[in-house]
């Protein structure tokens, strides 16, 4: 409250708001970089989520066929134009699964499911070539975790994309 003379004028000063104004934008940006954490803790359990329902389909294509799936004529396919197109994934036309889940985010070579047969899951983010169809493996990126993938014959590897560091597989 302002007092002039004998009158009071009731307001805020300039400094006063300025105050409010820079505590409050203090206050947003810690929730909104929260917020940010969170989308990507989410998007990354919808990854795994989804690769464990492909990972299911497969198990039930493998009891049936006793062979792993290939992505049409590639042995290796993923969500994002790497080599063969994942939709193509003989589990969908199988009748395992009614469509071929995407990445949440699904861009460029960074985000993406991939899929190969013939490479077998040896640890817990490091493979191997097989060439075997009974052996499989699918990665994606998660945005939390940054544990690159490992593959132990590099002559061989599945496909190759360092961003990846989420791998499951038989």
């Amino acid at each position: 409250m302002i007092i002039k003379g004998n009158k009071q004028q009731h307001g805020f000063t300039l400094i006063e708001l300025l105050v409010v104004i820079s505590i409050i934008g203090l206050l947003s940006s810690v929730v909104l970089s929260s917020l940010n954490s969170a989308k990507a803790k989410a998007r990354d359990a919808k990854r795994i989520a989804q690769l464990n329902e492909m990972r299911l389909a497969l198990e039930l294509y493998v009891d049936s066929y006793a062979y792993y799936p290939k992505c049409g004529t590639f042995t290796v396919c993923s969500s994002n134009g790497y080599a063969g197109d994942i939709t193509n994934l003989d589990i969908k036309t199988a009748g395992y699964m009614s469509s071929i889940p995407v990445d949440p985010i699904n861009t460029g070579s960074q985000y993406g499911y991939y899929y190969a047969t013939g490479y077998k899951k040896i640890g817990t983010n490091i493979f191997t070539a097989t060439g075997l169809n009974t052996d499989y493996i699918m990665a994606a990126r998660l945005e939390v975790s940054s544990a690159p993938l490992v593959v132990t014959d590099l002559g061989a590897r599945g496909w190759d994309n360092s961003n990846l560091n989420y791998l499951v597989g038989n």
